[in-house]
């Protein structure tokens, strides 16, 4: 597995070499104005979520994070950068915020752990 490494490099609180990864799978996200210009708050059925913003005819569209600090819900605001990949904890509840423009596209990569 190619991104095994990857995934245990840069979160080892995560996995490690003992995990067993039953699966990764991609998809591509796109917003269009007039249509899904955004994405609910939610969590990924996953260990680890790849999100990277393939580009498009846009603004806004940043990626908002809540993790718990200290007992206490905080907001982390990314702001969407063609190319850029952003790793992150499926658990970690997110969403991305509306763009303007016409079109956005993002793929997203997610990886499934027994």
């Amino acid at each position: 597995n190619v991104m095994k490494p990857l995934f245990i490099a840069l979160l080892p609180q995560l996995l490690s070499e003992n995990t067993i990864i039953e699966g990764i799978h991609a998809f591509t996200v796109r917003y269009v104005v007039g249509d899904d210009v955004a994405l609910a708050e939610h969590a990924d059925d996953s260990i680890a979520t790849i999100n990277v913003c393939l580009g498009g005819d846009f603004s806004g569209g940043d990626l908002e994070f809540y993790p718990i600090q200290n007992g206490k819900r905080e907001t982390v605001r990314v702001k969407q950068q063609i190319g850029i990949a952003l790793l992150h904890s499926g658990a970690l509840r997110h969403r991305a915020l509306p763009i303007t423009g016409t079109v956005g596209a993002e793929v997203v990569v997610v990886v499934v752990v027994v």
